[in-house]
């Protein structure tokens, strides 16, 4: 147990000096510190408000700070099936803007605790001075429990803007891991690549601790 331990934390700290070794082969490198408090209602809907900082310039520099909250509800079809929707509302310190996303989830076990989830999202973005944009998101995430409270996943997404036919918008892809001290508390950190269409590489490093109301 104390051997795979080390091995966790041995990982979490290639992610980050990864990011920070490497910065120099992305466009810009990005760190997204952030606080979530969320409560479950326990029929499928939940809330989370989240406060973030934005760095940029090879996370040198201060970008903006966002206030946002979430509204979602998923319902359990079957144990592999579950479509969701939920809406988003941020503030980025003098502009907000909404978004609605609709959603369909698919699990499956691929043995040794491996687990694949794939999701198709329909996202709707709403600003009161702009046309709403939609955007399809396709996710591929893997995850593992390492130990006890702690798992790894690796993840790729696809973003296709709805415009006058689809265009390629964006393809994420990263990998990361969530440590739950217990029921209330939890921390992930998160390294991700971000390929947008403008040929411009972002490479992201996020840590967030999450409280959970009972």
């Amino acid at each position: 147990m104390k051997a795979r331990l080390i091995s966790a934390f041995q990982l979490l700290f290639s992610i980050f000096c990864f990011g920070v070794g490497y910065a120099q082969v992305f466009d810009d490198w990005e760190a997204r510190p952030g606080i979530s408090v969320e409560h479950e209602f326990g029929n499928g809907i939940e809330i989370e408000g989240k406060f973030r900082h934005y760095l940029f310039d090879d996370s040198n520099s201060y970008n903006r700070t966002r206030l946002g909250v979430k509204v979602d509800y998923d319902y359990t079809l079957a144990p592999w099936l579950e479509p969701g929707i939920d809406y988003r509302y941020k503030y980025n310190g003098g502009r907000g803007s909404h978004s609605i996303r609709y959603s369909v989830k698919t699990y499956q076990n691929l043995g040794n605790n491996i687990e694949m989830e794939y999701s198709l999202r329909l996202q709707q973005r709403l600003e009161s001075d702009q046309n709403p944009e939609y955007t399809l998101r396709n996710k591929v995430e893997l995850s593992y429990p390492l130990i006890g409270p702690l798992s790894i996943f690796v993840f790729a997404e696809n973003y296709q803007m709805i415009k006058a036919g689809f265009g390629f918008d964006a393809q994420k892809s990263g990998l990361g891991t969530e440590f739950e001290f217990d029921n209330a508390n939890e921390l992930g950190l998160k390294f991700d690549v971000k390929n947008k269409s403008d040929h411009q590489d972002i490479g992201r490093f996020s840590i967030n601790y999450t409280y959970t109301i009972p």
